[in-house]
């Protein structure tokens, strides 16, 4: 059976929104969803794929999680 690629990247950027959602206190991803103005499943869709999230939907996760210039430069830059 082949082995499956991880993205390192991917899986750094579900750890700080799923870090900065524990810590708010929003306890579904329903909520989460609501909050960010966008569908249950096209969430979903992004944060298995995060590539997909518009700036827009991005830019709304910050008011939202209020991520820290660290969270921003590992975002992005895959790298802490």
């Amino acid at each position: 059976m082949p082995r499956l690629k991880v993205d390192i990247r991917n899986a750094e950027m579900r750890g700080i929104i799923a870090q900065k959602v524990i810590a708010l206190g929003i306890h579904t991803n329903d909520a989460l969803a609501v909050k960010l103005g966008i569908s249950y499943p096209a969430l979903m869709r992004r944060l298995r794929e995060p590539r997909l999230f518009t700036l827009e939907e991005l830019q709304k996760m910050q008011k939202v999680l209020r991520f820290t210039d660290e969270d921003i430069l590992t975002i992005v830059r895959g790298a802490k």
